[in-house]
């Protein structure tokens, strides 16, 4: 009987951590658990209130093995208050004062603790691999610097979010001399790997990172997937109520949406004037943070366009169900990225109203006939009317379109086979240093 595969995972806020960041790896710990993987997670402590969306999938687990270490990271919030504005002022100061880098970084104070909890692991159990999830990524230069302790180890990064090409986690607003010690270090890091993931295609993830860091890592796309347990009981079929046209909207508003969400405001005000009877059998739901957006839309009627906060995960995929189409808002930097939401919700079978720049969302929408696509900012209402109209006919979404790639068992089994395919030919030894 062949030994039982191990793993090591290293995942901030992995489950009961609330926090999407920890969604994709308690899936694919969830399901390589099932194929006799043994995952140890190096995550921090569970001490919230609140809990993940996806602590169900992991707790109760043997093959999920959890080691806790604390990140040392401040809990820091915006504060209108005196003493709250001078607290943050300060905790900033400590930040940069230590790291080089991005104060936003949350593995800042967590790597040193990691590593010696990895060593502790690697030291006690057949590991091949170590899967690094980021952000946060400071932890993928330090943590790399294992190789030199343990050269036969297989290390693997995985990307859910850009980081030095993107704008998130302070990339936008920190100096020109911190932004250049952010490249050196992800360039070190792609250089120490031996396989690079993410979601999507790694150039739009990384920009020239991999090719200036000239690393030998293999690149994969492992793509966002659902869990088919998740909508096990929700129904793909439509069955209408009323003759009301339901377009519903689920998840953030990100930053640069604002200028489609105001012509789209526009183009329904247009027709309000010109084709009311069209209207009135509109109803636009938008279920997202962003609740001040409503305001974008003042002026027309409450019951055309409503604006609800966030609820439940599995609340939000019935109301897919239950609707005739489904919105997307994308902006420049998301428009080449097929989230986790979108997987999800292409297994309702309900045609995608895409509102955003074209790239590789609007060409995967177009290709596989599941949608139509508005990507001129200036769009006019009979853009909208005509797009509306052709997503209303028969087979809207292509009825030979195949979701079941994109679950998180065939997605996993694309992963195991990564892994078994780097298997190194020697057992993982420790080099003492």
């Amino acid at each position: 009987m062949p030994l039982q595969k191990h793993i090591l995972l290293v995942c901030q806020k992995f489950p009961p951590v609330a926090g999407i960041g920890g969604r994709r790896w308690a899936k694919f710990a969830k399901y390589l658990s099932r194929l006799d993987v043994r995952v140890h997670v190096i995550c921090t402590p569970h001490l919230e209130e609140s809990s993940s969306l996806w602590t169900k999938d992991v707790i109760h687990n043997p093959n999920i093995i959890r080691h806790e270490v604390p990140s040392g990271y401040p809990n820091w919030n915006p504060s209108n208050h005196l003493f709250g504005k001078i607290r943050n002022k300060l905790t900033y100061w400590r930040l940069l004062a230590s790291t080089q880098g991005t104060p936003y970084d949350q593995s800042i104070f967590w790597h040193a603790g990691v590593r010696k909890k990895a060593t502790e692991i690697l030291q006690n159990q057949e590991i091949q691999h170590m899967i690094l999830t980021g952000a946060p990524f400071h932890q993928f230069y330090h943590l790399g610097k294992l190789k030199n302790q343990f050269p036969d180890l297989k290390l693997i990064l995985d990307f859910r979010d850009p980081w030095t090409s993107g704008t998130a986690y302070g990339m936008s607003e920190i100096s020109p001399k911190r932004l250049a010690y952010e490249r050196s270090i992800e360039q070190e890091a792609l250089r120490t790997a031996d396989i690079v993931l993410g979601p999507y295609a790694l150039p739009h993830l990384l920009g020239d990172a991999m090719s200036k860091s000239n690393t030998t890592a293999i690149p994969h796309i492992i793509p966002h997937a659902f869990d088919p347990e998740d909508i096990a009981d929700i129904s793909s079929s439509l069955t209408k109520k009323d003759e009301t046209i339901r377009l519903i909207y689920g998840g953030s508003l990100y930053p640069g949406t604002e200028t489609y969400l105001t012509q789209l405001a526009t183009s329904l005000k247009a027709l309000q004037q010109t084709q009311p009877s069209a209207l009135e059998k509109w109803e636009f739901s938008f279920y997202t943070p962003e609740t001040q957006r409503a305001a974008i839309f003042q002026g027309l009627p409450e019951s055309t366009v409503r604006f609800f906060a966030p609820i439940p995960h599995r609340d939000i995929l019935q109301k897919v169900s239950e609707a005739d189409i489904c919105l997307l808002f994308l902006n420049e930097e998301k428009k080449h990225f097929r989230t986790t939401k979108f997987a999800e919700f292409s297994t309702l079978k309900r045609p995608f109203l895409l509102f955003g720049p074209t790239g590789e969302v609007a060409d995967f929408i177009h290709q596989n006939k599941i949608g139509h696509t508005i990507s001129n900012p200036n769009f006019r209402q009979q853009d909208l009317l005509a797009g509306i109209q052709q997503l209303l006919k028969p087979n809207a979404f292509h009825p030979d379109f195949q979701s079941q790639q994109y679950s998180y068992p065939a997605v996993t089994d694309m992963l195991i086979r990564l892994l078994d395919v780097q298997q190194p030919s020697q057992k993982t030894k420790q080099i003492h240093v």
